[in-house]
C-alpha cells in the first residue's frame, strides 16, 4: 500500500468542504466538475472493490476512468497506476515495483590516480600500492600538490 494517494487527498479536501466552493461557476465548469466528481466517484469504488477483494470490478472501475475525456489527468493517472498494481498481484510480485522508485545514478569515471596508504608505509614514500604513504596528512598534501597542478579526469582515491 502506498501512503499517498492523490484520490485520497481529494476525498479529505472535500470532507471539508473545500472542492464544494470550486463546483460553483458555470455551466462549462459545471461539466468539468461533473467529470470530476464522476472520475472521483469510480476511484472510490476502486478502492473499494480492491478491499473486498474484487479485481474484476476494480478493473472495471479503472477502465471507465480511462475512458473518461473530462476525467482530471491525475485521476486517469491514478486510475492507470491501480490496474498496474492489480496486474502485478494477481502474478504474485510486490504491488508496487521497488526498482520503478529508485534513482539510477549516473556512473562515475574511474579516478586517474590512486594513492595507498599503509600502517607499515612511509610518508616519503610516493603512495604506490608497493611503496604506501603512512599518514592521511601526507596522502592529503599529496592531492593538494595534485590540485595545484590540475587534478586528473575521475579524480584522486586515497
Amino acid at each position: 500500500m502506498r501512503w499517498f494517494r492523490p484520490g485520497i487527498a481529494l476525498r479529505l479536501l472535500s470532507g471539508f468542504g473545500i472542492l464544494g466552493i470550486a463546483a460553483a461557476g458555470s455551466a462549462a465548469r459545471a461539466n468539468d466538475q461533473s467529470a470530476f466528481g464522476k472520475s472521483l466517484a469510480q476511484l472510490r469504488l476502486v478502492q473499494q472493490a480492491i478491499g473486498q477483494g474484487k479485481l474484476a470490478e476494480a478493473k472495471a472501475a479503472c477502465a471507465v476512468v480511462l475512458q473518461m475525456k473530462k476525467a482530471p489527468a491525475y485521476h486517469r493517472w491514478e486510475a492507470q497506476e491501480q490496474l498496474n498494481e492489480m496486474e502485478r498481484l494477481q502474478k504474485g510480485l510486490p504491488a508496487r515495483d521497488p526498482a520503478a522508485q529508485r534513482v539510477v545514478l549516473p556512473q562515475q569515471p574511474r579516478p586517474a590516480r590512486t594513492l595507498y596508504l599503509a600502517a607499515d608505509g612511509d610518508d616519503a614514500n610516493p603512495g604506490s600500492q608497493a611503496r604506501p604513504l603512512r599518514t592521511l596528512e601526507r596522502a592529503r598534501d599529496a592531492v593538494r600538490a595534485q590540485k595545484a597542478g590540475g587534478l586528473p579526469a575521475g579524480g584522486v582515491e586515497i
